[in-house]
């Protein structure tokens, strides 16, 4: 699943979050290079529709550990 940025939107959706969940979501967008609410809207995409494709569920979960690895070693 490719999440674009800069189109045209219809709505918005807001979310509440507390201070850690909303640090942990800015930690990954910083990793990633994108703004925040980029990532928050790839991560619910994900979610409403999982893909089959295996490259991109391997993709992910390289990122996921990657981020895992990231956070337990600066800890």
């Amino acid at each position: 699943m490719t999440v674009t940025r800069g189109h045209v939107r219809a709505k918005t959706l807001q979310i509440r979050l507390n201070e850690d969940e909303l640090g942990e979501l800015t930690a990954l967008a910083q990793d990633r290079g994108l703004p925040v609410s980029t990532v928050a809207r790839q991560l619910l995409l994900q979610s409403l529709a999982p893909t089959d494709d295996l490259r991109s569920a391997l993709d992910r979960l390289e990122r996921d550990l990657s981020a895992v690895r990231r956070k337990a070693l600066s800890a």
